[in-house]
Formats: C-alpha cells, structure tokens, sequence
C-alpha cells in the first residue's frame, strides 16, 4: 500500500503553465491514506487494556506491558513517546528490536520513501516525480510557516517566492507551496527547479525528526484549490 500511495502521487511541476491543473483528488486520496493509517496506528497503541493486548500480540515483552500501566491511562504514545519510554527501561541499544509492531509501520514507510527517492530524486532528478513528492510532504506534515531561516535547510533547487525574494528573506514559510487554513488547503503553482537533485529522503528525516503529522480530519475536511 506504501508504493502505492506515493505512485499516485500527480505531478506538481506541470502547473508551471498557468493552462494545466492539478489533480487535486489524487493529492487529497493519498494524504488521507497515509494520515489515517497512522491514526490507526496511534489508536492501536493507547494504554488501554486493549491496547496493552495489542502490544503483546505485536511482541512487546509481557515485563514491558507490564511496567507501560504505571502510564497515564489516557496518553497515547506515538513512536517517539514509546521509543523515549523504552530507552529509559531498557536502554538506546535495545530500543529497535523491542517494539516491532510500532517501529515496523515506521521503517516500512521510511523505505518506501527512500526508494522513491533513490527512483526519481536522486541520484537523477525525474521532475514530474519528484514534484509530487515535495508537495505531498507539504500536505501530510504540519509546517510553521513561519521559521528563521537558520532553522530551514536545502534539501534541492526548488524556486520558492523566497528564493526569488530582492533581499534575503529572515522568515522563511516551510510549508510553501501549501497554504493551509480551517477547512481550506491552497497550493500554488510550480514555479521552477534549478541545481542538484532533490534529497527527499533527507528532507522527509529532517521533518519527521522535527515536525507532526497534520490530523487526517484536517485533510479530509479541508476544500482543496489550486492557486
């Protein structure tokens, strides 16, 4: 299902010509099929006594279940919480190996990404692909829009309003070329790509190290529009 998503992906760069659309369903169908399946995941994962089972049956260790009731009952842990919890029991050396159930998802997908990347960004850039790429990590993460632009690394030669910009831009909006509002995802036209080929690997590490997912019922209420 991974591959899939991202091989639905539509090509952003083509609206460069102001005479070309977007498929907007296509971007909006893939979003909500990644956002949901995470929440189903972040759901499986609750202190519950369901979700302990859930855990067991995935091979968490019956000692860990165990000390994971002294949790609050109402949290949910996302890979993070549950990888930090771990390293306190257990220590760094044995956190992978221990929550299969949860690390799997996200390994999983971060090969897939990998390997779309390793296709079509880089080493050799297939911009169409690419595009859709960038875009979509624009959709499913939440990104300030407002940043320092120490805080913004390059990750390619996408042209951004700040790239072109007369003077240095201080603030820098992350999520460009996504502006999104209640109920309402814009995106703006392509504008061009210069230079290296796109590390999107490294981009999706850099966000997923830093930034949250955006809520699926965000993406699944917002009106999407092509500016």
């Amino acid at each position: 299902m991974m591959k899939s998503i991202l091989d639905s992906l539509p090509d952003w760069s083509k609206t460069m010509d102001p005479r070309r659309s977007l498929d907007l369903a296509a971007l909006r169908k893939a979003a909500l099929a990644l956002l949901e399946d995470l929440s189903r995941l972040r759901d499986r994962y609750q202190i519950t006594a369901a979700g302990r089972e859930a855990m067991l049956d995935d091979g968490v260790p019956a000692y860990l279940v165990t000390r994971l009731e002294e949790v609050d009952p109402h949290a949910v842990l996302g890979r993070a919480e549950l990888s930090a919890l771990l390293e306190s029991i257990l220590g760094a050396e044995s956190v992978l190996g221990t929550l299969p159930g949860v690390l799997k998802h996200s390994e999983l997908w971060r090969a897939t990404v990998a390997a779309y990347s390793h296709a079509y960004c880089l080493p050799e850039l297939n911009l169409a692909k690419a595009s859709g790429i960038y875009l979509f990590f624009r959709v499913i993460f939440d990104l300030p829009t407002r940043c320092s632009i120490e805080e913004v690394k390059s990750f390619g030669g996408w042209i951004t309003p700040f790239v072109l910009a007369d003077e240095e831009a201080e603030i820098y909006d992350l999520s460009w070329p996504v502006d999104a509002a209640p109920q309402a995802i814009r995106i703006h036209r392509f504008i061009n790509y210069v230079g290296r080929p796109y590390d999107a690997i490294g981009e999706y590490d850099f966000m997923i190290e830093r930034f949250p997912f955006r809520p699926a019922s965000a993406v699944q209420d917002a009106a999407f529009s092509l500016l």
